[in-house]
């Protein structure tokens, strides 16, 4: 699992696509999701991963609930430690459309399928416990985002954090990482749109 997420995320991979530069994270994610399905559900075919876009349920149900009580807790705590600013501009509502498909598929789906389905899934066997795998899951989820200017940015690590717990706890509930990933998306893209 480290092979493939800290390539990406220390930038290494980025000498494999270094033109054109407007695509070098795009494809380096899509490279590294590759490798993960191949190595996790391919080669390894690993139970509970739950890599499907199904729409079963319940789903909408848990995708609304699980946005809606994280938005509450995340503006009000992300203002008050000054990691938000509302700050909604027309050039980043011009640009919604492609930052929605960007963002679905090259930072939610792939996160969600490196920490929900595969990191937080081996935590709960490991532990035979699922509340510690959603827990050590998120912790790590957050500690990922450290590198984000400022340098270390703590406020975005705990933001990060408690965003995992939303995130693996849809997981958890639906079996599934179609949801995680929406509720995921809905959040980037309520924070690009409305927040600095």
């Amino acid at each position: 699992m480290m092979l493939v997420w800290l390539p990406v995320e220390f930038r290494w991979m980025y000498r494999v696509f270094p033109y054109p530069t407007e695509l070098t994270h795009s494809l380096t994610i899509l490279m590294a999701l590759g490798a993960g399905v191949a190595a996790f559900v391919l080669l390894r075919r690993m139970d509970g991963i739950g890599y499907a876009i199904v729409w079963r349920p319940g789903f909408g149900a848990n995708v609304a609930i699980h946005f809606l009580i994280f938005t509450v807790i995340a503006v009000a705590v992300g203002i008050e430690i000054g990691f938000l600013k509302f700050d909604p501009t027309l050039a980043r509502l011009r640009s919604l459309p492609l930052a929605v498909v960007g963002i679905t598929f090259f930072t939610a789906w792939p996160e969600e399928f490196l920490f929900r389905g595969v990191l937080q899934n081996l935590l709960s066997r490991t532990f035979k416990n699922q509340w510690a795998g959603l827990a050590i899951a998120s912790v790590i989820f957050g500690l990922s985002h450290i590198l984000h200017a400022p340098y270390p940015n703590w406020k975005y690590v705990f933001l990060a954090t408690i965003a995992g717990l939303f995130y693996g706890h849809v997981w958890m509930k639906t079996g599934s990482l179609f949801p995680g990933a929406l509720v995921h998306a809905l959040v980037d893209v309520s924070w690009h749109l409305l927040f600095r």
